[in-house]
Protein backbone atom coordinates (compact mmCIF):
# COMPACT_ATOMS: atom_id res chain seq x y z
CA UNK A 1 0.00 0.00 0.00
CA UNK A 2 1.26 3.42 -0.90
CA UNK A 3 1.99 5.77 2.29
CA UNK A 4 2.82 9.31 1.91
CA UNK A 5 3.95 12.29 4.02
CA UNK A 6 1.79 15.61 4.39
CA UNK A 7 5.36 17.54 4.38
CA UNK A 8 4.76 17.38 0.47
CA UNK A 9 3.60 20.79 -0.73
CA UNK A 10 -0.20 20.88 -0.20
CA UNK A 11 -0.99 19.75 -3.80
CA UNK A 12 0.98 17.42 -4.66
CA UNK A 13 -0.15 15.71 -1.11
CA UNK A 14 -3.92 15.74 -2.56
CA UNK A 15 -2.75 14.16 -5.23
CA UNK A 16 -1.44 11.33 -3.78
CA UNK A 17 -4.32 11.26 -0.81
CA UNK A 18 -6.93 10.69 -3.77
CA UNK A 19 -4.27 7.82 -5.48
CA UNK A 20 -4.32 6.29 -1.61
CA UNK A 21 -8.48 6.89 -1.42
CA UNK A 22 -8.66 5.06 -4.65
CA UNK A 23 -6.17 2.14 -3.73
CA UNK A 24 -8.16 1.66 -0.16
CA UNK A 25 -10.91 0.55 -2.38
CA UNK A 26 -9.62 -2.81 -2.85
CA UNK A 27 -9.00 -2.78 0.93
CA UNK A 28 -12.62 -2.05 2.34
CA UNK A 29 -13.53 -2.35 6.66
CA UNK A 30 -9.53 -2.86 6.82
CA UNK A 31 -6.92 -1.62 8.82
CA UNK A 32 -5.38 0.18 5.72
CA UNK A 33 -8.45 1.75 4.40
CA UNK A 34 -8.16 3.54 7.98
CA UNK A 35 -4.62 4.32 7.42
CA UNK A 36 -5.85 5.94 3.74
CA UNK A 37 -8.43 7.85 5.47
CA UNK A 38 -6.00 9.28 7.58
CA UNK A 39 -3.42 10.00 5.30
CA UNK A 40 -6.06 11.76 2.95
CA UNK A 41 -7.72 13.83 5.74
CA UNK A 42 -4.37 15.11 6.30
CA UNK A 43 -3.97 16.22 2.73
CA UNK A 44 -7.30 17.90 2.99
CA UNK A 45 -6.66 19.59 5.98
CA UNK A 46 -3.40 21.18 4.35
CA UNK A 47 -5.17 22.47 1.33
CA UNK A 48 -7.65 24.04 4.10
CA UNK A 49 -10.59 22.22 2.34
CA UNK A 50 -13.50 19.89 2.60
CA UNK A 51 -14.27 19.80 6.26
CA UNK A 52 -17.23 18.02 6.18
CA UNK A 53 -15.73 15.71 3.90
CA UNK A 54 -13.24 15.31 6.71
CA UNK A 55 -15.78 14.38 9.31
CA UNK A 56 -17.70 11.71 6.98
CA UNK A 57 -14.65 10.21 6.57
CA UNK A 58 -12.87 10.30 10.10
CA UNK A 59 -16.26 8.85 11.23
CA UNK A 60 -16.22 5.78 9.10
CA UNK A 61 -12.51 5.05 10.14
CA UNK A 62 -13.59 5.50 13.91
CA UNK A 63 -16.47 2.86 13.30
CA UNK A 64 -13.85 0.83 11.48
CA UNK A 65 -11.01 1.07 14.24
CA UNK A 66 -13.37 0.42 16.71
CA UNK A 67 -14.79 -2.58 15.09
CA UNK A 68 -11.33 -3.97 14.53
CA UNK A 69 -10.31 -2.99 18.09
CA UNK A 70 -7.23 -1.03 16.29
CA UNK A 71 -6.17 1.56 19.13
CA UNK A 72 -3.97 3.76 16.40
CA UNK A 73 -6.60 4.22 14.21
CA UNK A 74 -9.38 5.14 16.77
CA UNK A 75 -7.00 7.31 18.55
CA UNK A 76 -5.91 8.84 14.58
CA UNK A 77 -9.72 9.51 14.05
CA UNK A 78 -10.40 11.08 17.37
CA UNK A 79 -8.02 13.59 16.76
CA UNK A 80 -9.29 14.08 12.67
CA UNK A 81 -12.66 14.91 14.45
CA UNK A 82 -11.31 17.33 16.69
CA UNK A 83 -9.68 19.17 13.80
CA UNK A 84 -12.69 19.11 11.37
CA UNK A 85 -14.98 20.16 14.26
CA UNK A 86 -13.37 22.98 15.12
CA UNK A 87 -12.99 24.12 11.95
CA UNK A 88 -16.85 24.29 11.01
CA UNK A 89 -17.28 26.03 14.80
CA UNK A 90 -18.64 23.22 16.59
CA UNK A 91 -16.04 23.87 19.31
CA UNK A 92 -17.86 21.95 22.02
CA UNK A 93 -17.81 18.94 20.31
CA UNK A 94 -14.01 19.23 19.03
CA UNK A 95 -13.35 19.55 22.54
CA UNK A 96 -15.12 16.70 23.37
CA UNK A 97 -12.86 14.61 20.69
CA UNK A 98 -9.76 15.80 22.01
CA UNK A 99 -10.27 15.05 26.20
CA UNK A 100 -11.74 11.61 24.74
CA UNK A 101 -8.32 11.26 23.03
CA UNK A 102 -6.14 12.15 25.69
CA UNK A 103 -7.67 9.59 28.30
CA UNK A 104 -7.00 7.61 25.33
CA UNK A 105 -3.38 8.31 25.05
CA UNK A 106 -2.77 8.52 28.85
CA UNK A 107 -4.08 4.29 29.12
CA UNK A 108 -1.50 3.40 26.30
CA UNK A 109 1.64 5.68 26.46
CA UNK A 110 4.19 5.91 23.96
CA UNK A 111 6.24 8.23 22.28
CA UNK A 112 3.32 8.74 19.44
CA UNK A 113 0.35 8.44 21.96
CA UNK A 114 2.68 11.51 23.95
CA UNK A 115 2.36 13.03 20.54
CA UNK A 116 -1.07 13.10 19.33
CA UNK A 117 -2.33 14.17 23.28
CA UNK A 118 0.26 17.16 22.51
CA UNK A 119 -1.70 18.11 19.62
CA UNK A 120 -5.29 17.36 20.96
CA UNK A 121 -3.25 19.72 24.50
CA UNK A 122 -2.38 22.56 21.00
CA UNK A 123 -6.15 21.55 19.26
CA UNK A 124 -8.04 22.91 22.30
CA UNK A 125 -5.73 25.66 23.44
CA UNK A 126 -6.73 27.07 19.51
CA UNK A 127 -10.39 26.62 20.50
CA UNK A 128 -9.39 28.76 23.59
CA UNK A 129 -8.01 31.37 21.80
CA UNK A 130 -10.73 31.82 19.52
CA UNK A 131 -13.15 32.06 21.75
CA UNK A 132 -10.83 34.75 23.72
CA UNK A 133 -9.91 33.26 26.73
CA UNK A 134 -5.98 33.76 25.79
CA UNK A 135 -4.27 32.87 29.29
CA UNK A 136 -6.07 29.73 29.65
CA UNK A 137 -4.91 29.00 25.44
CA UNK A 138 -1.46 29.86 26.68
CA UNK A 139 -1.85 27.27 29.47
CA UNK A 140 -2.84 24.48 26.95
CA UNK A 141 -0.07 25.41 24.48
CA UNK A 142 2.49 25.33 26.92
CA UNK A 143 1.33 21.44 28.04
CA UNK A 144 2.31 20.92 24.45
CA UNK A 145 5.42 22.53 24.48
CA UNK A 146 6.80 21.12 27.03
CA UNK A 147 5.96 18.07 25.23
CA UNK A 148 7.66 18.63 22.50
CA UNK A 149 10.62 19.68 24.27
CA UNK A 150 10.31 15.86 25.97
CA UNK A 151 9.79 14.02 22.54
CA UNK A 152 12.76 16.72 21.11
CA UNK A 153 9.91 17.21 18.53
CA UNK A 154 10.81 20.28 15.62
CA UNK A 155 6.57 20.54 14.62
CA UNK A 156 5.09 20.44 18.31
CA UNK A 157 7.42 23.07 18.86
CA UNK A 158 7.39 25.68 16.12
CA UNK A 159 3.28 24.79 16.39
CA UNK A 160 3.17 25.57 20.45
CA UNK A 161 5.06 28.75 20.13
CA UNK A 162 3.78 29.70 17.34
CA UNK A 163 0.42 30.18 18.78
CA UNK A 164 1.84 31.20 22.61
CA UNK A 165 2.85 34.18 20.10
CA UNK A 166 -0.84 34.45 18.49
CA UNK A 167 -2.21 34.36 21.95
CA UNK A 168 0.04 37.17 23.52
CA UNK A 169 -0.78 39.36 20.50
CA UNK A 170 -4.23 38.85 20.74
CA UNK A 171 -4.38 39.45 24.05
CA UNK A 172 -2.63 43.26 23.47
CA UNK A 173 0.88 42.01 24.15
CA UNK A 174 2.24 42.51 20.31
CA UNK A 175 5.82 42.85 21.21
CA UNK A 176 5.55 40.09 23.11
CA UNK A 177 4.09 38.06 20.18
CA UNK A 178 6.86 39.24 18.11
CA UNK A 179 9.24 37.77 20.12
CA UNK A 180 7.90 34.34 20.47
CA UNK A 181 7.39 34.29 17.11
CA UNK A 182 11.19 34.94 16.00
CA UNK A 183 11.92 31.77 18.42
CA UNK A 184 9.42 29.83 16.57
CA UNK A 185 10.96 30.56 13.17
CA UNK A 186 13.96 28.33 13.20
CA UNK A 187 11.99 25.48 14.37
CA UNK A 188 10.05 25.88 11.33
CA UNK A 189 11.11 22.85 8.95
CA UNK A 190 7.85 22.31 6.43
CA UNK A 191 7.66 24.82 4.14
CA UNK A 192 4.31 25.56 4.78
CA UNK A 193 5.32 26.42 8.15
CA UNK A 194 7.42 28.92 6.99
CA UNK A 195 5.11 30.34 5.03
CA UNK A 196 2.84 31.22 8.11
CA UNK A 197 5.32 32.04 10.65
CA UNK A 198 7.07 34.36 7.86
CA UNK A 199 3.22 36.43 7.55
CA UNK A 200 2.60 36.40 11.48
CA UNK A 201 6.22 38.24 11.80
CA UNK A 202 5.61 40.30 8.97
CA UNK A 203 1.88 41.15 11.03
CA UNK A 204 3.70 42.19 14.46
CA UNK A 205 5.59 44.37 12.72
CA UNK A 206 3.44 46.20 10.73
CA UNK A 207 1.26 46.41 14.40
CA UNK A 208 4.64 48.08 15.79
CA UNK A 209 4.70 50.22 13.02
CA UNK A 210 7.89 48.68 11.87
CA UNK A 211 6.89 49.02 8.12
CA UNK A 212 10.13 47.97 6.58
CA UNK A 213 10.54 44.69 8.17
CA UNK A 214 6.98 44.19 7.94
CA UNK A 215 7.30 44.32 3.93
CA UNK A 216 10.42 42.67 3.98
CA UNK A 217 8.90 39.68 5.93
CA UNK A 218 5.52 39.66 3.79
CA UNK A 219 7.51 39.63 0.48
CA UNK A 220 9.32 36.63 2.13
CA UNK A 221 6.06 34.78 2.81
CA UNK A 222 4.88 35.77 -0.63
CA UNK A 223 8.11 34.21 -2.06
CA UNK A 224 7.30 30.98 -0.37
CA UNK A 225 3.47 30.88 -1.14
CA UNK A 226 4.47 30.85 -4.94
CA UNK A 227 6.90 27.65 -4.26
CA UNK A 228 3.92 25.88 -2.57
CA UNK A 229 1.60 26.47 -5.48
CA UNK A 230 -1.05 26.52 -2.37
CA UNK A 231 -3.88 29.46 -3.10
CA UNK A 232 -4.65 29.73 0.36
CA UNK A 233 -1.19 30.07 1.05
CA UNK A 234 -0.92 32.72 -1.87
CA UNK A 235 -4.07 34.63 -1.18
CA UNK A 236 -2.68 34.64 3.00
CA UNK A 237 0.69 36.11 1.97
CA UNK A 238 -0.71 38.53 -0.33
CA UNK A 239 -3.25 39.91 2.00
CA UNK A 240 -0.57 40.71 4.61
CA UNK A 241 1.55 42.51 1.83
CA UNK A 242 -1.20 44.38 1.15
CA UNK A 243 -2.23 45.36 4.96
CA UNK A 244 1.56 46.42 4.44
CA UNK A 245 1.24 48.77 1.50
CA UNK A 246 -2.04 49.76 2.79
CA UNK A 247 -0.30 51.26 5.83
CA UNK A 248 2.49 52.95 3.91
CA UNK A 249 0.28 54.45 1.56
CA UNK A 250 1.88 52.99 -1.29
CA UNK A 251 -1.53 52.85 -3.62
CA UNK A 252 -0.43 51.34 -6.89
CA UNK A 253 1.07 48.35 -4.96
CA UNK A 254 -1.65 47.89 -2.91
CA UNK A 255 -3.81 47.32 -6.02
CA UNK A 256 -1.39 45.51 -7.87
CA UNK A 257 -1.74 43.17 -4.81
CA UNK A 258 -5.36 42.90 -4.74
CA UNK A 259 -5.52 42.47 -8.67
CA UNK A 260 -3.06 39.47 -8.06
CA UNK A 261 -5.46 37.67 -5.64
CA UNK A 262 -8.67 38.55 -7.10
CA UNK A 263 -8.54 35.53 -9.50
CA UNK A 264 -7.39 33.32 -6.82
CA UNK A 265 -9.74 33.69 -4.46
CA UNK A 266 -12.64 33.34 -6.83
CA UNK A 267 -10.93 30.34 -8.46
CA UNK A 268 -11.18 28.86 -4.80
CA UNK A 269 -14.95 29.94 -3.92
CA UNK A 270 -14.12 30.16 -0.45
CA UNK A 271 -16.93 32.97 0.45
CA UNK A 272 -15.49 34.05 3.43
CA UNK A 273 -12.03 34.68 1.32
CA UNK A 274 -14.73 36.64 -1.35
CA UNK A 275 -15.46 38.34 1.41
CA UNK A 276 -12.87 39.71 2.44
CA UNK A 277 -11.41 40.97 -1.00
CA UNK A 278 -14.76 42.87 -1.22
CA UNK A 279 -13.61 44.45 1.96
CA UNK A 280 -10.19 45.06 1.13
CA UNK A 281 -11.48 46.25 -2.55
CA UNK A 282 -13.79 48.68 -0.35
CA UNK A 283 -11.80 50.38 1.80
CA UNK A 284 -8.74 50.72 -0.73
CA UNK A 285 -11.00 53.02 -2.90
CA UNK A 286 -12.49 54.88 0.56
CA UNK A 287 -8.39 55.59 0.97
CA UNK A 288 -8.02 57.11 -2.36
CA UNK A 289 -11.20 59.09 -2.22
CA UNK A 290 -12.89 57.01 -5.13
CA UNK A 291 -16.04 56.70 -3.00
CA UNK A 292 -18.08 55.57 -5.95
CA UNK A 293 -16.16 52.07 -6.35
CA UNK A 294 -16.10 52.36 -2.59
CA UNK A 295 -19.73 52.01 -2.24
CA UNK A 296 -19.75 49.72 -4.99
CA UNK A 297 -17.15 46.86 -3.13
CA UNK A 298 -18.82 47.80 0.14
CA UNK A 299 -22.53 46.44 -1.12
CA UNK A 300 -21.13 43.25 -2.67
CA UNK A 301 -18.98 42.85 1.06
CA UNK A 302 -22.55 43.11 2.05
CA UNK A 303 -23.92 40.36 0.29
CA UNK A 304 -20.62 38.20 0.61
CA UNK A 305 -20.91 38.69 4.35
CA UNK A 306 -24.99 37.87 4.05
CA UNK A 307 -23.84 34.54 2.15
CA UNK A 308 -21.45 33.39 4.71
CA UNK A 309 -24.15 33.86 7.58
CA UNK A 310 -26.60 32.24 5.32
CA UNK A 311 -24.20 29.28 5.16
CA UNK A 312 -22.68 29.03 8.55
CA UNK A 313 -26.65 28.94 9.88
CA UNK A 314 -27.02 26.33 7.11
CA UNK A 315 -24.63 24.78 8.28
CA UNK A 316 -26.05 24.90 11.82
CA UNK A 317 -29.34 23.55 11.22
CA UNK A 318 -27.81 20.48 8.93
CA UNK A 319 -25.83 19.57 12.28
CA UNK A 320 -28.56 19.85 14.18
CA UNK A 321 -30.61 17.80 11.56
CA UNK A 322 -28.37 15.60 11.62
CA UNK A 323 -27.91 14.80 15.51
CA UNK A 324 -31.85 14.97 15.28
CA UNK A 325 -32.43 11.94 12.81
CA UNK A 326 -29.68 9.82 14.55
CA UNK A 327 -31.12 10.35 18.05
CA UNK A 328 -34.21 9.38 16.43
CA UNK A 329 -32.68 6.91 15.12
CA UNK A 330 -31.50 5.60 18.46
CA UNK A 331 -35.13 6.26 19.63
CA UNK A 332 -36.50 3.83 17.07
CA UNK A 333 -33.42 1.38 17.68
CA UNK A 334 -34.33 1.32 22.13
CA UNK A 335 -38.23 1.29 21.20
CA UNK A 336 -37.66 -2.09 18.85
CA UNK A 337 -35.14 -3.69 21.30
CA UNK A 338 -37.97 -2.64 24.24
CA UNK A 339 -40.36 -4.05 21.70
CA UNK A 340 -38.56 -6.75 21.70
CA UNK A 341 -37.77 -7.15 25.18
CA UNK A 342 -41.68 -7.00 25.98
CA UNK A 343 -42.30 -10.09 23.47
CA UNK A 344 -39.61 -12.03 24.70
CA UNK A 345 -41.39 -11.37 28.84
CA UNK A 346 -44.57 -11.95 26.79
CA UNK A 347 -43.82 -15.29 25.68
CA UNK A 348 -41.92 -16.13 28.99
CA UNK A 349 -45.10 -14.96 30.85
CA UNK A 350 -46.92 -16.91 28.54
CA UNK A 351 -44.99 -20.18 29.04
CA UNK A 352 -45.12 -19.93 32.37
CA UNK A 353 -48.54 -19.95 32.85
CA UNK A 354 -49.17 -22.27 30.37
CA UNK A 355 -47.00 -24.57 32.07
CA UNK A 356 -48.98 -23.19 35.42
CA UNK A 357 -52.14 -24.02 33.77
CA UNK A 358 -50.61 -27.70 32.54
CA UNK A 359 -49.63 -28.26 36.34
CA UNK A 360 -53.25 -27.16 37.89
CA UNK A 361 -54.98 -29.51 34.99
CA UNK A 362 -52.19 -32.37 35.97
CA UNK A 363 -52.90 -31.40 39.33
CA UNK A 364 -57.10 -31.20 38.86
CA UNK A 365 -56.89 -34.50 37.03
CA UNK A 366 -55.52 -36.63 39.95
CA UNK A 367 -57.13 -34.50 42.36
CA UNK A 368 -60.08 -35.81 40.19
CA UNK A 369 -59.11 -39.43 39.61
CA UNK A 370 -58.66 -39.61 43.07
CA UNK A 371 -61.69 -38.37 44.14
CA UNK A 372 -63.41 -40.87 42.15
CA UNK A 373 -60.88 -43.86 43.32
CA UNK A 374 -62.41 -42.36 46.57
CA UNK A 375 -65.67 -42.39 45.90
CA UNK A 376 -65.36 -45.87 43.83
CA UNK A 377 -64.27 -47.33 47.25
CA UNK A 378 -67.02 -45.67 49.18
CA UNK A 379 -69.43 -47.09 47.12
CA UNK A 380 -68.33 -50.51 47.22
CA UNK A 381 -68.21 -50.08 50.88
CA UNK A 382 -71.33 -49.46 51.21
CA UNK A 383 -72.47 -52.02 48.98
CA UNK A 384 -70.80 -54.57 50.76
CA UNK A 385 -72.38 -53.00 53.97
CA UNK A 386 -76.06 -53.32 52.32
CA UNK A 387 -75.13 -57.04 51.35
CA UNK A 388 -74.20 -58.04 54.75
CA UNK A 389 -77.61 -56.19 56.30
Amino acid sequence: MITISTRFHPKRSLEYGRVLMNESKNYLNTKNEVRAIKEYCESLFLNGTKFDSINILSNRGLQISKDLDYGFGVRSMYYLLGRSESKVGSMDEAVKYYLTLIDLCKSNETNKTIELAAKAYHGIGLIKDNQGKHEEAKKYFTKCFNTAITLDNSDLKFFSLQSIGIADALSGNMRKGLSIFLKAYPHAKAITQKSDILGNISLAYRFLSVSDSAEIYALKAVAIGEQIGSPRHKVASLASLFEVYFNQQKWNKALTVLKQREPLILEMKNKKWIRSLYEAYADYYEAIGNYKKAFEYQQKYIIAHDSVLNESNQLAINKLEIKYESEKSKVKILAHETTIEKQKSNNVLLWLSSLLLGLVAVSIYGFMKSRNKHFKLISKKEAQLKNKK
